[in-house]
C-alpha cells in the first residue's frame, strides 16, 4: 500500500519546518468517517517514517477543504470526492460503497446482489440534511435524479 501522506511532500511545505532541520507540523484536515479509516493507519506510518513531526488534525466537511488548503490553514485534507478546485491537486484513495437499510416488508430487501437506486424510489428516506455535508448531500439527490426520482425530504441528522 502506498502511503497517503508522504516524507518528501512534508518536507516542502514552507514553513512547518522545524528551525532545527528535524521535526516540524503538518495540519490535516479530514471528513468525519475518515477518523476511523483510513487516517489512523496514515497517521501511524507517518509517525513511524517521522516521530519529530506533529500533526494536528481536525474534522472538515469537504466543502471546506479547499479554502484551508488555499490559505495554507491545512497541508493536507482527506475528503469525499469533489469537482477539482483551482490550485490544488487530488488522488483518490478509495471507492465508498453506499448501503441501503430496508426493512424486512421492502420488496428488495431479500436481494442478495447490488440494488438498482431506481428500487428504492418511493421509500422514505433517512439522510443527511444539506447544511450538514453540502458535497455529499448534492452528489446523492445528482444520483437519484440520475435514476429517475428525487428522494423524500432528509428526515435524518440535524433536522
Amino acid at each position: 500500500m502506498t502511503p497517503i501522506l508522504s516524507a518528501r511532500s512534508l518536507l516542502f511545505v514552507p514553513g512547518h519546518r522545524s528551525p532545527y532541520g528535524r521535526g516540524g507540523r503538518l495540519s490535516l484536515g479530514a471528513v468525519a468517517s475518515a477518523f476511523s479509516w483510513p487516517l489512523p493507519k496514515v497517521l501511524e506510518r507517518f509517525h513511524e517514517a517521522l516521530p519529530d513531526v506533529e500533526i494536528r488534525t481536525q474534522e472538515i466537511d469537504t466543502h471546506e477543504a479547499a479554502a484551508g488548503l488555499l490559505d495554507r490553514s491545512l497541508d493536507w485534507a482527506i475528503v469525499r470526492q469533489t469537482a477539482p478546485v483551482r490550485g490544488t491537486t487530488a488522488t483518490s484513495l478509495f471507492a465508498d460503497r453506499f448501503v441501503a437499510a430496508l426493512p424486512l416488508r421492502h420488496p428488495t430487501a431479500a436481494a442478495t446482489g447490488p440494488l438498482d437506486l431506481a428500487d428504492l424510489a418511493g421509500a422514505p428516506w433517512v439522510w443527511l440534511h444539506r447544511h450538514i455535508s453540502p458535497d455529499y448531500h448534492d452528489a446523492m439527490a445528482t444520483l437519484c435524479r440520475a435514476a429517475g426520482f428525487s428522494p423524500s425530504r432528509p428526515t435524518g441528522p440535524g433536522r
